[in-house]
């Protein structure tokens, strides 16, 4: 399962496995974008991870391969 992240700050929107959540979390850790901000919120959830790039539409499939969109 897959968590996506939207920053508050800077509008970065990035994509979590749920495992390494949960050794994050047992570690004391806090969620942060790429670019170090604490002000996150969940986006959505997905399965899979193809259905969670097409859903965000950040990446378009195109044949048998995925395009970056944006």
């Amino acid at each position: 399962m897959y968590i996506t992240y939207r920053c508050l700050v800077c509008g970065t929107e990035f994509i979590m496995p749920t495992e390494t959540l949960c050794i994050a979390e047992k570690e004391g850790r806090y969620i942060a974008c790429p670019l170090g901000h604490k002000h996150v919120v969940i986006a959505g959830r997905f399965d899979d991870l193809k259905e969670c790039m097409e859903k965000q539409h950040v990446y378009k499939r195109e044949g048998g391969r995925m395009r970056q969109v944006k």
